[in-house]
Parts: C-alpha cells; structure tokens; sequence
C-alpha cells in the first residue's frame, strides 16, 4: 500500500486496526494516534507505528509491505 492508502484506511478515529503484512505479521494500531505517517511529499515509505501499554517501543513497517489493514469490532 502507498502512505495515502494508509492514511485513508487508519483514519477510524479510536477504532483499532491491524495491519497485515506480507511476511505474515500482524501490527495491531489500538487507534489513530499510534501511528505515525511521513511529511506529505516525503520520498520516505516507512511508517512508526506506537506499542500501547503495558508493551513499551514502536515498530518501523514499510508502507509498501502493508497488504491489508483491517478494522477490529
């Protein structure tokens, strides 16, 4: 997925999502603030994405190696 596509398929507010990756992973984004998107018009692809407690740390993804973002009940 490209940053745009992400941005748009995170932007639930305090709904939580979940980023499934191609290796496999699954990233769990307890809610739009938890996850942070380069500048617009940034060449950068990497996103951070925030560990909610009590986990501690962030993750570095790769836009590019987002497959799927799905929305949590």
């Amino acid at each position: 997925m490209n940053i745009m596509e992400l941005r748009d398929a995170t932007d639930s507010g305090t709904k939580p999502v979940v980023l499934r990756l191609s290796d496999g992973q699954a990233i769990k984004v307890p809610h739009s603030d938890y996850i942070s998107f380069p500048p617009e018009g940034s060449v950068t692809e990497s996103i951070l994405v925030y560990k909610a407690a009590p986990e501690r740390g962030f993750s570095i993804v790769d836009s590019k190696a987002v497959v799927a973002v799905e929305r949590e009940a």
